[in-house]
C-alpha cells in the first residue's frame, strides 16, 4: 500500500541545505517497509474464486494466469480466465482507455486487487499481460440444474437441446437463444452472430458452448443463470429444423403431451381445431370437440373466429395445463364455432377432490355462457372494457380486451341480471407438491364483442346509486329549507325590532309633538300674561305721561321711568322665552362637530381661537341632552368673548359610561364668583345655564 508524506516549504527553508534534508528524508520514508508496495501473491483462479467475499473485500494484491474464454467489448469492460483448477471474472474498468482487451484464447497473466463482487470473489486489474495463444478449455456438458447451484460460475459450460427462440440484435449484432431440453430452459447470448439466420436455429437441436454467467439479486442469491458466448460459432447444429414447419406430425388437442415411453417431445407440434376466440398478435384459443388449449402467437396472424386453422409451436405448461407458445398458425377452413356451455360460478369455483368430477368440471378454456347480476362498468385502456360480475356470490371478471362498441356497453346499468358469453380462464392455487389438488382460486371469462354481453332482466331505474343520489338531494333541500327558515326568522325578528323602533319613533314624534303643543300654548299665555300685559302697561304708563308733561313735569318722569322698567322686565321675559327655543336637537350631527362649527364662525368674527377636544368615545345624545349642552357651551363662549376678552377658548366633552361632561375654558381676564352680576343687574345668562 502506497502512503505520501506532503512536507511544507516555507521561506526559511528553502536553502540548498534544507532541500537536500528534504530529499534525505523521502528517501527514507520510500525505502522504509510500510512504504513499499505489497507485494503480489500468486493464486490460481479457483482459490480467489473460492475465497470468502469478505476477505476478498480487503483489496489483496494477486496474480493470477489463466486462458481468456469471454471478454466483452472494451467500453462494457471484463472478460473471465480460465485454467485447469477453475475460472474467475476480471474486473478491468480501472484499464479503460489502455487499448484493446486480449482477445478469447489468449494466455494473460493478471495483476490486481481481489474484490467482493456481486455474487463470488473477483480481481480488479492494474495490468493485463498477454503471454500468447492458448487452446480453450474443454467444455464440461452440464444440466439447467446443475448450473443453477451456482458452483459453476463463470466456467466454460456445454449445453444440449432445442431452440425455441432465436432473436437477432441490430445495434451489437448479438444473438439471443432461448434453448429447451431434458435439462430444463436455459438462455444464451452470442456477442457476434456472424451470418447466422435466427430462423434456421428455431427447432435446432443445437449444443451451445459458452461461458456460464450467474444471475443474482441485491442479497447475493442465486436468481438464474446465461450462457455467455462468445460468438456463434460456438453454436453447433446438431440436426436442422424441418424446412416445413407444419409437416409435423398432427397430434390431437386431448393428446397433448401424454405419457411416453420415448420421454418429452421438445420440437415443434401440430394442432389442429376451430378459433373460437383471438386476441389478434398475442393468443389464440382452438377448440376441437370438449377439448381446447390457448396458443401463444409468435407474430401476427391473418385468421378469425370459426376458422380452422393448423397451429405449429412448442408446448408448455406455463400455469396448469399445456399451452402452445410462439406459435405460427396457418388456416385451413371455416367451421361452425362450437355451442357455449351453460356454467354457472359455483361449477368451476367449488372445488372437488374426486379425479373423474375435476375431469368434468374442466373448463378451462373452453367457450361458456355465465348468468350474473352486473355490479360495475370499468373502462380499460384502448377501449376495452371490465365487467364486474356478481354470480352465485361469487365475483367474477369478463374482460373485452378487443377494441369495442363503447357506448353500447356503457349503457348497461349496474344491478342488470347479463348473459355473459366467453372463454373460461381459472386460476389455482399451488400446494407443492401437491399439484394435482390444487383448487381454483379465481375464473375470469374472455368476451369477444359486445355482441356476446345480453341483458336478460334490466335493471330497475331506482338503483343504489340514484337512490342515494336522491337522498342526498333531500337532505340538501332540508338543510337549504332549515337555513331558509332561519334566515327567515332572523328577517322577522330584524324587521320586528325595525317595527319596534319605528313604532318607538312615532311615539317618540308624537309625545314630541304634543310637548311642541304644549310649549306653544305656554308661551302663548306666557306672552299674553306677561309681554302683553308689561306692553299694555307700558302704553297705558305713556299715555299718562303724555297728559301730565306739561301740567306736572316731574309727575310725567315717574310715569316714564315706570314705563321703562316695564320694557326691561319685557325684555328679559322675551330673553327666556328666546333661551328656552333655542335648546333643539343637532341635526343628525355629534355635538363635538356642531361646536367647532359654531367656534370656526366666533373665529372669524372675533380675535379668539377655539378648540374643542373630545375624551372616551363619543356617541350620540338624545336631542334634549344634545341642543341644551350646546346652549351651554354656546353661552358660556359669547360671555368669554364679550366680559373676559380671551385668544384661547378650549371646550372638552368627557364621555364616561353612562355621563356625559362639558367644560369651557378661556384665559381671559375672568370675574370674582362671589360678585357675579345676576337678575338684579339685568343679567340673565349666568341664571339661563344654572336653569
Amino acid at each position: 500500500m502506497k502512503q505520501w508524506c506532503v512536507l511544507p516549504v516555507s521561506p526559511r527553508t528553502s536553502s540548498l541545505a534544507g532541500i537536500l534534508s528534504r530529499f534525505a528524508l523521502l528517501g527514507v520514508i520510500a525505502f522504509s517497509s510500510p512504504a513499499r508496495s505489497e507485494e503480489a501473491r500468486t493464486m490460481t483462479p479457483a482459490e480467489i474464486h473460492a475465497l470468502p467475499r469478505e476477505e476478498a473485500a480487503l483489496a489483496r494484491t494477486v496474480k493470477v494466469s489463466g486462458v481468456v474464454t469471454f471478454a466483452y467489448p472494451a467500453k462494457h469492460g471484463g472478460l473471465v480466465i480460465e485454467d485447469a483448477s477453475g475460472a474467475l471474472f476480471i474486473n478491468d474498468a480501472e484499464l479503460a482507455g489502455q487499448g484493446e482487451l486480449p482477445p478469447v484464447a489468449s494466455l494473460v497473466e493478471v495483476i490486481g486487487v481481489t474484490g467482493a463482487g456481486g455474487y463470488a470473489p473477483i480481481v480488479k486489474a492494474r495490468s493485463i499481460r498477454s503471454l500468447g495463444q492458448a487452446p480453450l478449455p474443454l467444455a464440461k456438458p452440464v444440466t439447467a440444474n446443475q448450473l443453477r447451484t451456482g458452483r459453476f460460475d463463470c466456467r466454460r459450460v456445454e449445453i444440449r437441446g432445442v431452440v425455441r427462440q432465436a432473436i437477432r440484435f441490430a445495434p451489437t449484432k448479438g444473438l439471443d437463444l432461448e434453448l429447451y431440453g431434458e435439462f430444463g430452459r436455459i438462455s444464451a447470448f452470442a456477442l457476434e452472430a456472424g451470418n447466422v439466420d435466427p430462423a434456421d436455429l428455431i427447432d435446432a437441436e443445437v449444443t451451445v458452448r459458452g461461458v456460464c454467467f450467474t444471475l443474482f439479486n441485491e442479497r447475493a442469491q442465486v436468481a438464474d443463470v446465461r450462457l455467455h458466448i462468445p460468438s456463434a460459432r460456438e453454436i453447433q447444429i446438431n440436426k436442422a429444423p424441418a424446412v416445413d414447419p407444419f409437416s409435423s406430425p398432427l397430434i390431437g388437442l386431448d393428446r397433448l403431451q401424454p405419457y411416453s415411453p420415448a420421454g418429452a417431445n421438445f420440437h415443434r407440434q401440430r394442432i389442429r381445431g376451430t378459433v373460437i376466440f383471438i386476441n389478434p398478435g398475442h393468443y389464440l384459443y382452438l377448440q376441437e370437440g370438449n377439448h381446447s388449449v390457448r396458443v401463444n402467437l409468435a407474430g401476427r396472424v391473418n385468421v378469425a373466429v370459426g376458422d380452422r386453422v393448423d397451429a405449429v409451436g412448442f408446448p408448455d405448461v406455463r400455469t396448469r395445463f399445456v399451452e402452445w407458445q410462439r406459435a405460427a398458425v396457418r388456416k385451413i377452413g371455416s367451421a361452425p364455432v362450437p355451442a357455449p356451455i351453460s356454467i354457472t360460478a359455483k361449477q368451476v369455483l367449488v372445488p372437488v377432490t374426486k379425479t373423474q368430477e375435476r375431469a368434468a368440471n374442466d373448463l378451462d378454456g373452453r367457450l361458456v355462457t355465465l348468468t350474473g347480476r352486473l355490479e360495475k362498468v370499468e373502462a380499460l385502456p384502448q377501449g376495452a372494457r371490465l365487467l364486474f360480475i356478481n354470480s352465485d356470490g361469487h365475483g367474477i371478471n369478463a374482460h373485452l380486451e378487443s377494441p369495442v362498441d363503447a357506448a353500447e356497453v356503457d349503457a348497461l346499468r349496474p344491478g342488470s341480471v347479463i348473459s355473459t358469453t366467453g372463454i373460461c380462464v381459472v386460476d389455482y392455487t399451488e400446494f407443492w407438491p401437491l399439484r394435482s389438488l390444487a383448487a381454483p382460486s379465481e375464473m375470469r371469462l374472455l368476451v369477444r364483442d359486445s355482441g356476446d354481453v345480453k341483458v336478460l332482466q334490466a335493471a330497475s331505474w331506482w338503483t343504489q346509486v340514484r337512490l342515494r343520489l336522491a337522498l342526498l338531494v333531500i337532505f340538501v333541500v332540508l338543510l337549504a329549507s332549515l337555513v331558509w327558515v332561519r334566515s327567515l326568522r332572523r328577517q322577522v325578528i330584524r324587521r320586528t325590532e325595525a317595527l319596534a323602533s319605528e313604532t318607538r319613533a312615532r311615539r317618540d314624534a308624537e309625545v314630541e309633538f304634543n310637548a311642541t303643543l304644549r310649549e306653544r300654548e305656554r308661551m302663548a299665555v306666557d306672552l299674553h300674561d306677561t309681554v302683553e300685559q308689561a306692553l299694555t302697561g307700558v302704553s297705558y304708563q305713556l299715555a299718562v305721561s303724555e297728559a301730565l308733561h306739561e301740567a306736572e313735569p316731574k309727575r310725567s318722569l315717574q310715569h316714564l321711568d315706570l314705563a321703562k322698567q316695564l320694557l326691561s322686565q319685557s325684555r328679559e321675559e322675551v330673553r327666556r322665552s328666546v333661551w328656552n327655543l333655542r335648546a333643539q336637537a343637532l341635526n343628525g350631527r355629534h355635538l363635538a362637530e356642531v361646536l367647532r362649527d359654531i367656534g370656526a364662525g366666533l373665529s372669524t368674527r372675533n380675535s379668539v381661537h377655539t378648540h374643542v377636544t373630545v375624551m372616551g368615545e363619543e356617541r350620540d345624545l338624545p336631542d334634549f341632552i344634545a341642543g341644551h349642552l350646546l346652549l351651554l357651551a354656546q353661552e358660556s363662549m359669547t360671555n368669554a368673548i364679550k366680559h373676559a376678552k380671551p385668544e384661547n377658548i378650549r371646550i372638552t366633552i368627557q364621555f364616561d359610561e353612562s355621563t356625559v361632561e362639558l367644560r369651557v375654558y378661556d384665559d381671559g381676564t375672568g370675574f370674582d364668583p362671589t360678585h357675579a352680576p345676576g337678575l338684579a343687574e339685568g343679567h340673565l345668562g349666568l341664571q339661563g345655564m344654572r336653569e
